[in-house]
């Protein structure tokens, strides 16, 4: 079975297609010129894109949308994360998180898949959790850009995943992918019990 993924960020495209690798599905990476909600949650959001793309293409659409949220500053930036990075530079979020003790973080995923001809909807959320480092480390060996070329790796010196050793500047993807994949096995289990 092909799944159109609405995306062109190749780090999200890798790990579906790892997490996809044990089951008979394929993915086709889509880009589409889709209105993008400012919604509360990434699964609003992922919801909103996949309807429209899977309305539009007339296939199977999926939509993988991330926000990152910190506690301590209130929940910010959510699904703002690329709004807050272009306009909050590093210097000055270690300069935040030097005022509060908690400096824990995470990524909220929400995965919507659609399939318009048989009106189906399946929705998965997940949360990838982090510590926020106040000494920035790092080269930055690659960029991670989004959907619309954005380059997210502003922050990724003093984002550490939780039960990782150095912060995300200083670890190549291959560490990072199977944070990120429990939504698109989910989904994989999903389709391949029910058969869709």
């Amino acid at each position: 079975m092909k799944i159109s993924f609405l995306t062109g960020n190749p780090f999200k495209i890798e790990t579906a297609r790892r997490a996809f690798a044990d089951f008979s599905l394929e993915i086709e990476p889509v880009s589409l010129d889709l209105p993008e909600i400012q919604g509360y949650s990434s699964l609003e959001v992922a919801r909103h894109s996949a309807q429209q793309a899977a309305e539009q293409l007339q296939t199977p659409v999926m939509r993988e949308d991330h926000a990152f949220h910190i506690p301590s500053l209130g929940g910010i930036p959510g699904p703002y994360m690329a709004y807050f990075e272009r306009n909050l530079p590093l210097e000055n979020l270690v300069h935040m998180l030097e005022q509060v003790e908690d400096r824990s973080a995470y990524f909220e995923l929400g995965l919507v898949y659609v399939d318009p001809h048989q009106e189906i909807v399946h929705e998965f959320t997940h949360q990838v959790p982090f510590q926020l480092t106040t000494q920035p480390a790092g080269n930055l060996p690659e960029q991670a850009l989004g959907d619309d070329g954005h380059d997210f790796s502003g922050w990724s010196p003093i984002m550490q995943l939780v039960g990782e050793e150095g912060t995300l500047a200083e670890s190549p993807p291959d560490n990072r992918y199977p944070y990120f994949m429990n939504n698109f096995i989910a989904l994989a289990q999903k389709l391949t019990e029910t058969g869709e």
